[in-house]
């Protein structure tokens, strides 16, 4: 419809000139100008029905992009609620083996999660003794797997105290959190030992601090008075 409008267009106009000069007659020239007008109509017409025509798809794709969106996030949602967020980083440890497939419950352990964070040592303090632990207490932990005569001991602070108490083997403890200051030993040379989850420990707990002549005198005082030590 365009090619047809820009040609009826060109003979309109070649028309038009030779109508100036008298070489055709107004009848002639009135057909060519109704044959232009024409065109220009089919035009106009031809772009107002494509221009609808595109509004109504371009409404439609809009609509169908709406509900996209909205299944994303319809599946966006679904797709959290099979998923299990750690609320700590770590490594997973001890896992149940499921497969894919499985049905899990509410409160079924999956797994275990080893932090990465600060090493955590778990000491067991008896009843007779947790009186003395209070939070941010000073430790000294000697790792069993170094010799404390040549590595020397780790420092740390108390963190939590268990309000529960727990039983091991016929003797009850209370469970005490110390956070480690450093996770590593170190020689004299420089060498370091790394400290790594698992292992074992003793714990001391700094109560008081006492001068040489109080232990002196409490060690004298014992063998002056034996009935106090009786008592």
């Amino acid at each position: 419809a365009v090619n047809a409008q820009q040609q009826a267009l060109k003979i309109f106009e070649r028309y038009q000139t030779l109508y100036t000069k008298k070489v055709f007659t107004l009848a002639e020239y009135e057909q060519y100008k109704f044959d232009y007008d024409q065109s220009t109509s089919e035009v106009q017409l031809v772009g107002k029905r494509y221009k609808t025509q595109w509004q109504t798809e371009a409404k439609q794709y809009q609509q169908e992009l709406s509900e996209l969106n909205n299944q994303q996030v319809q599946l966006k949602e679904q797709q959290a609620l099979h998923q299990l967020t750690s609320p700590i980083t770590g490594f997973i440890q001890n896992p149940i083996g499921l497969q894919v497939g499985s049905f899990v419950h509410a409160n079924q352990k999956l797994c275990e999660i080893s932090p990465d964070s600060s090493l955590i040592a778990f000491c067991y303090v008896k009843p007779a003794d947790i009186g003395l632990i209070k939070q941010g207490q000073t430790v000294r932990l000697q790792i069993d797997a170094f010799n404390y005569n040549q590595w020397g001991m780790l420092t740390g602070k108390v963190i939590d105290i268990g309000e529960d108490i727990i039983q091991e083997n016929q003797t009850m403890y209370f469970k005490v959190k110390c956070k480690l200051d450093k996770n590593y030993l170190q020689l004299k040379n420089g060498y370091k030992g790394h400290v790594k989850k698992g292992m074992t420990l003793t714990a001391n707990f700094t109560i008081t601090k006492r001068s040489l002549f109080q232990l002196l005198y409490d060690k004298v005082d014992d063998w002056m008075n034996p009935s106090i030590i009786s008592n």
